[in-house]
């Protein structure tokens, strides 16, 4: 019997060097791509033997195929068999590959059958295409270059404007004796001239001559500059690097961990547990002019986001929601532990908040929202509900945690906010994905 193989990749990211391969009865197979439902697809048989091998992922990822049975020809009227046929896991990883085979089967009285296979927390396909079909290969990794960050000034220049005046004094006289007075005159302006003043009358009688000056004041404005003061925000996953500019010796280091992503539901009604929050951490740094300093925007479930080293400045990052055991007695994911301050280092460290786990009100059951990120203001706010933790940043920055939704949950807020639970009802025929983990970010800030 013919049916079909479709590998879901919307939630992919973006690695260059990341490739999933799939081959049938040991020979590569070329896969057809729909951007609408953003799926690849190829055809298989009852039988055929079927390999699914991913290169490269970077960090924690899943493999999960599920089959779908159809008993008519009315693939949307009736109610597919679902299984769970086979899942693969694997932690952080430097190993080239990790892969899973299974035999393509399906029941006695099946009209049509269905893999679907999703693979979770990776990067997008690496393929060749031809028309409309394509071709995928194991590429050869390629060093990538760091994009010079987008530099914002963020303080206007204010002057300071120094008044020089210029006096010019003209004095009356009208002695009546001969004589050669030297009158001193004292002007008491703002900025305190003190001019002198020489008389030589021709007559012979002492006086004391009145004066009556006129004080003309030309402002020459001195211009003392300020400091302009700019912000560099790395967003990239992994290493990057930063050259002091000249004239630079000391920079502020903003570091956030990344959002932990919400926990899938199973294909039942079942709802996951919402991702925590990133931890926040700041601190003041000597630097040299012209050196070149490496830094790690965290990639997510735990790890850290550094500058320097990872025990100069560093923020944790949230952790990720759990989906549901199974679909009997415990069908609630729990919630994602936020970056703790504890764990990270700074003269000034705020912790992430909790996302809440899946729970039920009496009627009817929810995902969990995910955790706030810490900020510069404090920690990021804990949830036990449906709804995102706010974050611990100042306004306007965001960084709150996503919401809980039936469906797919609400990806987490930049920077580290955690994302919502995923959640299925009743009837559901596919586990619901839960919302990506807010990116990391580390931000140096610096004056000149």
């Amino acid at each position: 019997m013919r049916g079909s193989l479709l590998i879901n990749y919307e939630e992919f990211y973006t690695l260059s060097d990341s490739n999933v391969q799939c081959t049938v009865n040991g020979v590569l197979r070329k896969l057809i791509n729909n951007e609408t439902t953003h799926q690849y697809s190829t055809y298989l048989y009852s039988g055929d033997t079927v390999n699914i091998k991913l290169y490269n992922a970077g960090y924690d990822h899943t493999i999960e195929v599920n089959r779908i049975d159809y008993t008519t020809d009315d693939q949307y009227g009736n109610m597919g068999i679902y299984d769970t046929f086979i899942t693969g896991v694997t932690e952080y990883t430097p190993e080239e590959f990790f892969d899973i085979t299974f035999t393509a089967t399906t029941v006695a009285n099946s009209y049509n059958f269905e893999y679907v296979t999703g693979v979770y927390n990776l990067e997008p396909l690496n393929c060749e295409v031809q028309g409309n079909a394509v071709e995928q290969f194991v590429p050869t990794p390629t060093p990538t270059r760091t994009p010079d960050p987008t530099v914002t000034p963020t303080k206007t220049v204010t002057p300071t404007v120094t008044v020089t005046p210029t006096v010019t004094s003209t004095p009356t006289v009208t002695p009546t004796n001969t004589i050669t007075p030297t009158p001193t005159l004292t002007i008491n302006l703002s900025q305190t001239p003190t001019p002198t003043n020489t008389v030589t009358p021709t007559n012979t009688a002492s006086v004391t001559p009145t004066v009556t000056p006129t004080n003309t004041i030309t402002p020459t404005p001195t211009l003392t500059p300020g400091l302009i003061c700019y912000n560099v925000d790395f967003t990239n996953q992994g290493f990057n690097y930063w050259t002091a500019p000249s004239g630079v010796t000391s920079v502020r280091v903003e570091c956030w961990g990344k959002g932990g992503r919400g926990g899938r539901s199973n294909s039942c009604a079942s709802a996951g547990g919402g991702g925590g929050g990133g931890a926040y951490a700041s601190k003041t740094l000597s630097v040299t002019p012209g050196n070149v300093y490496e830094l790690v925007v965290a990639s997510g479930n735990g790890d850290d986001s550094w500058f320097g080293t990872s025990a100069t400045v560093s923020a944790r990052s949230g952790g990720n929601g759990d989906h549901p055991v199974n679909c009997t007695d415990q069908v609630l994911g729990s919630g994602g532990n936020g970056g703790q301050a504890s764990d990270s280092i700074g003269d000034i460290k705020f912790s992430g908040g909790y996302g809440a786990g899946g729970y039920n009100d009496g009627s009817a059951i929810y995902a969990g929202g995910g955790g706030g990120s810490g900020g510069s203001l404090g920690n990021g706010q804990s949830t036990n509900t449906g709804d995102g933790g706010a974050s611990g940043n100042p306004p306007p920055g965001d960084g709150r945690g996503g919401n809980g939704f039936t469906g797919r949950g609400e990806d987490g807020f930049y920077p580290g906010g955690g994302g919502g639970g995923g959640q299925a009802n009743v009837g559901a025929l596919a586990s619901q994905q839960g919302g990506l983990g807010g990116p990391a970010l580390v931000r140096i800030n610096y004056c000149l």
